[in-house]
């Protein structure tokens, strides 16, 4: 590293202006310190590439897991922190995740530590908002972002190893977190979440396919085991969830595709990594003649999704569709009467006016 440097001590001031190689980094900083007892540090930094997970604690192979007591958030450090300032970072990794043209704002005073406005290119889309922490007592995080363009599946693999949904959208974030560990902060997550999804699919069952193959299983339920293999892709998908300690709940799923319409309602237990959920899936009638079957075409199905994320359960109720196709039976039927006796009274009134 090159650069200047500047001391006052009589008026408990540094000036340093730095530029060279720091760690695996290239890094360009001004930074100014002002007091020494209590200093209030102001910043500017560029950094070319930075990977936080070298530093992090590392897991041997093979080791096991720890049964002991979950280690605490240590965030007392902030609470002496008096620091404001610019960074740049021009590709970053944190926790797997890798995000490019990092920009930020921060400022850190009695423990309140804030990074507004935040933005970066992320999955081949962007993310701008908001980071809030407050580690005056117990640790709350607030999260403020919106997710523009970002590849879900390659996001959701990096950050927690989830490899259940493809699509490429939107994804909107106002959560607040609080605790003094990760699974603390889980179980106490409330706020909301939006989703907007175009051409993906959902990994572990081809709902599409389950269909059509279902004419042996009428008057039946069916639960099978998420089979990596299959999915149901999907042109679009939206729902909106609101959160509430670390359980998510939605009550307007819909996804469609040429072959499927996909309504839906229930929870995703963030806190404790599990979901039980309830969908109702409509076969295109338009499968007739391509595949499809007579007797599913244009029937809805349940579908229910449980059990943890590692070990998720679909059961389809091929019951209900057994109850739903006598349903449209009887509204056609209802439907034919009520045409036959509309024709028949204006037969009789054009009688009436001869």
């Amino acid at each position: 590293m090159k650069g200047s440097f500047a001391f006052d001590a009589d008026k408990e001031h540094v000036d340093v202006e730095l530029a060279g190689g720091l760690l695996q980094s290239q890094v360009k900083a001004k930074v100014a310190v002002n007091g020494f007892a209590d200093p209030a540090i102001r910043f500017d930094v560029d950094v070319d590439q930075f990977d936080a997970d070298l530093y992090m604690p590392k897991k041997e192979a093979g080791a096991p897991k720890e049964n002991g007591p979950e280690q605490p958030i240590d965030l007392s450090a902030l609470r002496s922190l008096n620091l404001e300032g610019s960074l740049r970072i021009g590709s970053l990794k944190v926790a797997n995740v890798k995000t490019s043209n990092l920009k930020l704002e921060m400022k850190a005073h009695n423990g309140q530590l804030n990074i507004a406005p935040l933005s970066a290119n992320l999955y081949k889309g962007s993310v701008n908002g908001s980071l809030s922490v407050n580690a005056q007592a117990t640790p709350v995080i607030a999260v403020n972002q919106t997710l523009s363009g970002v590849d879900i599946a390659a996001l959701t693999k990096d950050a927690a190893d989830f490899d259940t949904l493809e699509g490429r959208g939107n994804v909107g974030m106002n959560l607040t977190l609080r605790g003094d560990t990760v699974s603390a902060m889980k179980q106490a997550l409330n706020g909301t979440i939006s989703l907007n999804l175009a051409d993906g699919a959902i990994k572990g069952i081809n709902i599409a396919k389950k269909l059509r193959d279902a004419q042996g299983m009428l008057g039946k339920a069916q639960t099978t085991s998420a089979d990596s293999t299959e999915k149901t892709d999907f042109s679009e998908l939206k729902a909106s969830f609101k959160v509430n300690n670390g359980v998510a709940h939605n009550d307007d799923l819909s996804l469609k595709s040429p072959l499927l319409r996909l309504s839906g309602n229930g929870d995703i237990d963030i806190g404790r990594d599990s979901m039980n959920y309830l969908a109702k899936a409509t076969l295109a009638k338009t499968l007739e003649g391509q595949g499809g079957k007579d007797a599913v075409g244009g029937l809805t199905v349940p579908v229910r999704v449980s059990g943890p994320f590692a070990d998720l359960k679909y059961t389809l109720d091929f019951g209900a569709m057994v109850g739903e196709a006598a349903k449209q039976k009887v509204e056609a039927k209802k439907e034919e009467i009520k045409t036959r006796v509309q024709d028949q009274l204006k037969d009789s009134l054009k009688g009436l006016f001869r």
